[in-house]
């Protein structure tokens, strides 16, 4: 009777609170579900005469349904209170109790937390429930009892039995903490006579005072309150992060912002449930004994809240770490707190937990998870120790050395493919992990490495440079992964695995690299309207030109599917290793160990060179990774033994310049670093362009030799020797000036060859700007000489010949015949032997590139300044007028017949450019008036290639043009500036249209 009367008023007391605000309740979620952590056989409880009290479903139920209100919350420290009071005779309940009860209390703890921030919200403040005075201490106190009672209770030998452990419990509960209120204060008589309440009507026999500890612990029951109580650790340290969060963090009091409220003298009234003093006293007493005693399974159930906490985040194809969201900072600034978890005792836990996880809370059985539980424990450490302090690391050596090594023996990411690996394969029992989870480890001993200074002790290390290497050759398998080499029968280099074409979108025309640079592919129908190219940037830095509208791109950051299931993970192997290897080497290696890198890079390289060799579009994501890793590792001139003989092997590859952009700024880098740390490179790339054989001056001594061949390889090292240059420093070439000028002048000597004459351009623009003014001197006489030359064969094609978009088939046939009365020289001499070249249209292109480079030339020189070209400013009259000349406009065909004899006797020079408008506009009246937009400092050519001259129409309508020939290449100058200030606003801009130049499009 006693026991239904105790039961009843409790559930008319959880009836009456419901009925006046059923709504209103600690679940964020979903608050209208309020049987949502009971278990199903407690959602609709009746009391059942047969079972004890403890173990009756009606006191859990009523227990979670009063702490789910938010509007009893002030009878809830009465109601824990006797729950914490009556655990030493809730022995056989506690496996049925232990978990939706902490469930609960972490609820209410978040809502009462989440409180202190969102009180500055005028709205919600109105609003706030009636919280008691002490409400949080009150919960984790509570928190504290349950979870020390079913986990710490029989650790302790000092500890006779349930009832003296609890009853110490409940007092330091009631010796630390103040009363709440006058009606809710319950003094220890009460709990004594709840107890024995309990106690009375309990008919389980189990729950005796004399038993021993030993018979305690073997208990069914206390094995499985403990099982439970560990289940619940994850949820428990969530709760307890967003508390130290929204308390302890923000320890003012306040929303960080909010300083009106500060200067006005506002207090929180949240600080009344508790200050973040006793809150963090509170939690801390909480996870202290815990991570002493169970610290394998504490951070068993803070790896599965990690990965939890980042499944929102983004992993990136560069990196194998994604980045640390705010949920995941709760967690380590709650962990960083903990005194009982010391760097060195958190990874040797690490260390325990990867090797062996804990059967509870148990991994395996969370399910949707994205990332592996090893991967989320070697995360959370990489970020634990970037926290640490360098005394700290250097007393956990020991911890992280044995860490490293034994999450290495676990066995390796892949099954290497070729003989070049340097682990082998996985031997029998060994785990194989994912490839994320070596990555982190080479991060983690990269951090390690970076922060801690060199150790006094040579054994140290010696262990340190050992372990190091063995990371690094576990990467390097992964890289390896993707690559195939020929079997025992067939001897040939490796080669990437060819990997399925990615998703095209339609009718793409430009690949846009990682930083939103465009490289255009060769379209044959390009449009004249599509290369007047508008610059209204006003910002002179490194932003690349307005590109068409209707431009769609491919993006390669999307990897393609792969066949070969690691093709990823080789890219981000790549990724890493540019990151890390060459500054891991360098600080791991002392300077009189420097060479001991070299035999650890040779591997490295012999993997990447496949990489770097493959120009497909498949294969674009691991090629700028591996360019990435080669110009690191080029940095140090240690390892130039390592990378030389293959770096410059692919200089001179035919293939070279097919690249993104971004690539090509990291070639710079490397043929920098192959040219300086070495004088006699340089000297060899002369030699190579002097050894090719001119074609005009004589027959080849080899027999076998085409002289075509012979002048596209000259192109092709002159287009290498612009780029050595232009990859150098400001005259730095300048001694060797009179060789190389010697060898554009041999190139300039030879006749009707376009291609060699395109790229002797390319050299003259990259001089420009790689050789002070006072050094080119000599230089002048070839560039005004050369310019006259192309624009006068321009002037004489438009003269006798219509340009179109594709050549007549008609025309061409009439240029073939060998009596055709067409003049030999120029273009049309070219055109009169097409027996000579594979076809009409491939030697159109290579004759429009040449003029493209030629007038690009002629844009940079009218851009740069006179005080940067002093010896142009003579010249340039003759090429667009001076600033006040006028010249008529284009007369009607009846009036040039009529005048034509008049025009003859003329004696006026009229410059080349305003010639070449005028015939322009004679035979194409479209773009008549057309016009560029310009900016100042900036060139008006950005095409990269045309198929008709006609294309060049708005570009000569622009430099003549008497009210634009001021505005387009003078200096807006500030007060203040100099015309020097100006050029160097200039500089990288023309620079990126430079690179721009040199680079080829990838199929």
């Amino acid at each position: 009777m006693l026991a239904n009367y105790f039961f009843m008023s409790a559930f008319f007391l959880t009836v009456k609170y419901a009925n006046i605000s059923p709504n209103i309740t600690f679940d964020k979620k979903t608050p209208a579900k309020p049987d949502e952590v009971l278990p199903a056989n407690q959602s609709r409880p009746i009391y059942e005469h047969n079972l004890p009290v403890a173990k009756q479903a009606l006191l859990t139920t009523s227990l979670i349904r009063i702490l789910r209100l938010q509007s009893a919350c002030d009878v809830h420290v009465v109601w824990l209170d006797t729950m914490m009071s009556s655990l030493p005779f809730l022995s056989n309940a506690l496996p049925e109790l232990a978990a939706p009860v902490t469930s609960q209390l972490c609820r209410n703890l978040e809502t009462a937390a989440d409180l202190y921030v969102t009180w500055n919200d005028n709205e919600r403040c109105n609003c706030l429930p009636p919280m008691p005075a002490g409400y949080v201490i009150t919960l984790l106190k509570a928190l504290r009892t349950l979870t020390h009672f079913t986990l710490l209770l029989h650790t302790g030998s000092g500890l006779q039995n349930p009832a003296q452990a609890a009853g110490q419990l409940i007092k330091e509960r009631a010796g630390s903490s103040a009363p709440s209120s006058g009606n809710q204060t319950l003094n220890n008589t009460g709990f004594s006579a709840l107890g024995s309440l309990l106690n009375v009507f309990t008919t389980n026999s189990s729950l005796k005072t004399q038993r021993s500890v030993e018979e305690q612990i073997l208990s069914a029951e206390s094995l499985e309150s403990r099982k439970s109580t560990l289940q619940s650790l994850p949820r428990l340290v969530s709760s307890l992060a967003v508390v130290w969060d929204r308390v302890v963090a923000r320890s003012s009091g306040y929303v960080p912002g909010e300083i009106n409220r500060k200067s006005l003298g506002h207090v929180n009234p949240c600080v009344a449930m508790g200050d973040s003093e006793s809150v963090s006293q509170n939690v801390l007493q909480l996870l202290n004994p815990l991570a002493m005693q169970y610290g394998e399974s504490l951070l068993s159930g803070l790896a599965i809240v990690w990965e939890r906490r980042g499944r929102d985040q983004q992993p990136t194809d560069k990196l194998p770490t994604k980045e640390l969201c705010e949920e995941q900072m709760q967690l380590l600034n709650v962990v960083c707190s903990v005194r009982s978890l010391q760097c060195d005792v958190t990874l040797g836990l690490v260390k325990r937990v990867i090797m062996k996880p804990p059967e509870f809370p148990a991994p395996k059985s969370v399910k949707s998870r994205k990332t592996s539980f090893e991967e989320c424990l070697l995360d959370f450490s990489l970020r634990y120790l970037r926290r640490q302090n360098v005394q700290s690391l250097k007393e956990s050596w020991s911890s992280v050395l044995a860490l490293l090594r034994d999450c290495l023996s676990l066995g390796p990411a892949v099954t290497p493919t070729g003989g070049s690996s340097t682990s082998g394969t996985a031997a029998p029992g060994r785990r194989q992990l994912s490839p994320r989870f070596h990555f982190l480890l080479l991060l983690l001993v990269a951090e390690y490495a970076r922060r801690v200074p060199p150790f006094e002790d040579k054994k140290d290390q010696k262990d340190l440079q050992d372990i190091c290497v063995k990371c690094i050759e576990a990467c390097n398998d992964i890289v390896n992964c993707s690559l195939e080499y020929g079997g025992w029968l067939v001897r040939r280099p490796p080669s990437v695995v060819s990997q399925p074409q990615a998703p095209v979108v339609k009718q793409s025309s430009k690949l846009i690299t990682e930083s939103a640079s465009s490289v255009e592919f060769l379209d044959s129908n390009a449009n004249k309207n599509s290369t007047q190219l508008k610059i209204t940037n006003s910002d002179p830095g490194l932003d690349s030109p307005t590109e068409p509208p209707n431009s769609l791109s491919i993006s390669t950051s999307a990897l393609p599917p792969v066949t070969k299931p690691h093709y990823e993970s080789s890219v981000q192997a790549l990724n890493l290793l540019a990151q890390v290897v060459a500054n891991l080497l360098d600080v791991t290696y002392g300077s009189e160990e420097k060479d001991k890198t070299v035999p650890v890079l040779t591997p490295i390289m012999a993997n990447v060179t496949p990489y770097l060799k493959n120009h497909s579009l498949k294969n674009v994501a691991s090629y700028m990774a591996a360019v990435k890793l080669l110009s690191s590792v080029s940095g140090y001139q240690q390892t130039r033994r390592a990378w030389k003989r293959d770096a410059y092997e692919l200089f001179l590859a035919p293939d070279f310049f097919r690249m993104p952009l971004d690539s090509a700024t990291e070639w710079r880098n490397i043929i920098d670093h192959l040219m300086t740390h070495d004088a006699t490179t340089f000297k060899e790339l002369m030699v190579r362009i002097g050894m090719t054989r001119n074609a005009a001056s004589g027959p080849s001594l080899n027999i076998f030799s085409n002289k075509e061949q012979e002048l596209e390889q000259r192109a092709t090292l002159l287009k290498r020797l612009a780029f050595v240059i232009f990859s150098s420093g400001l005259n730095q070439y300048q001694r060797h000036l009179p060789e190389i000028q010697e060898r554009l002048s041999e190139s300039l000597k030879l006749h009707q060859v376009p291609a060699v004459q395109e790229q002797v351009f390319l050299c003259f623009r990259v001089l420009l700007l790689r050789v002070s003014p006072n050094h080119l001197t000599s230089l002048w006489p070839s560039i005004i000489t050369e310019l006259v030359q192309v624009l006068g064969q321009m002037e004489q094609d438009l003269i006798l010949r219509d340009y179109d978009d594709t050549i007549d088939k008609e025309s061409a046939e009439i240029r073939s015949k060998p009596n055709s009365s067409t003049p030999t020289n120029g273009v049309s001499g070219l055109f009169s032997n097409l027996s000579n070249s594979p076809s009409a249209s491939y030697v159109q292109e290579r004759w429009m590139k040449m003029y493209l480079s030629a007038c690009k030339l002629l844009d940079q020189v009218l851009t740069l300044q006179s005080t940067q070209l002093n010896h142009f400013k003579i010249f340039r009259w003759s090429f667009v007028g001076e600033p006040g000349d006028v010249f008529d406009d284009v007369k009607d065909e009846e009036e040039a017949e009529s005048d034509e004899d008049d025009d003859l006797n003329k004696s006026r020079f009229v410059p080349h450019c305003v010639r070449i408008k005028r015939l322009m506009s004679k035979k194409h009246h479209s773009d008549k008036l057309s016009l560029l937009d310009v900016s100042p400092l900036r060139p008006l050519l950005d095409m990269r290639r045309m198929t008709s001259l006609y294309q060049l129409q708005p570009f000569f309508n622009t430099i003549v043009s008497p009210s634009l020939v001021l505005t387009s290449h003078e200096p807006k100058l500030s007060a203040g500036s100099t015309s020097s200030d100006s050029n160097k606003c200039s500089s990288p801009f023309i620079k990126r249209l430079l690179l721009k130049d040199f680079v080829e499009a990838m199929t």
